[in-house]
């Protein structure tokens, strides 16, 4: 039994006409009965009653119509589903991010996501570092990530957040009411900064700065967030 010969039995079952049946399907009269009739000589069973007046459905072929609506309803899903994953419209997107900034991010994709395309479901994979995120993007395992800037050749980027890089200091601290910040002022400050073997672009960031400022700056200790 093949679709089409379910089509074609929905067709004369609903229009109990194979003429209109036959326009309805946009095939000619004596092919779409030949298919009815290579579907009963399949089920050992007449559907129709025919006359030269009249059409109707037969015990078995009013016991038929349900199933194959059943059918033809599931292939158009099925249909739907491939139709969508084939633009890009339903599947699983996988994202790498960390910090708080991918937080507010993630929280702006997912809403904006949800909206336009909800087929789609998102696979978050927090607490990681920029050169994890780079890392698992270059091995597949992730199919996006949120990073701080620069990302190295090669990868596709598109600026969604800027963060000013802060400083935090103790209560009491020379600082504490200063605002804004120039490295000078940093130079005799011991550091509490991220560890080097996880590729942080925050500690690269601070790294650079205060090169630039002309120092480079005492670590007293490396820590996770």
């Amino acid at each position: 039994m093949e679709l089409r010969h379910l089509h074609a039995f929905l067709a004369v079952a609903e229009e109990l006409h194979f003429g209109r049946a036959a326009e309805r399907l946009h095939v000619a009269q004596s092919p779409l009965s030949q298919t009815v009739r290579a579907l009963e000589r399949e089920l050992g069973t007449d559907l129709f009653v025919r006359t030269t007046r009249s059409v109707r459905l037969t015990a078995a072929g009013e016991a038929l119509v349900g199933p194959a609506r059943t059918i033809e309803a599931q292939i158009g899903i099925v249909k739907g589903i491939a139709q969508a994953a084939a633009a890009g419209e339903t599947g699983r997107v996988t994202v790498g991010f960390g910090g708080a900034g991918g937080y507010t991010v993630l929280s702006v994709l997912a809403r904006s996501l949800a909206d336009a395309y909800p087929g789609i479901e998102l696979d978050l994979r927090p607490q990681m570092y920029s050169g994890e995120v780079l890392d698992a993007l270059t091995r597949g395992t992730l199919d996006m990530g949120i990073v701080g800037l620069p990302v190295p050749r090669g990868f596709a980027t598109h600026t969604v957040l800027e963060e000013a890089l802060m400083v935090a200091v103790p209560a009491g601290h020379r600082l504490v009411d200063a605002g804004a910040v120039v490295p000078q002022e940093l130079a005799s400050e011991r550091f509490v900064i991220y560890p080097a073997e996880h590729g942080s672009v925050v500690r690269d960031a601070t790294l650079a700065l205060c090169a630039a400022a002309g120092f480079a700056p005492v670590v007293a200790h490396e820590a996770p967030d």
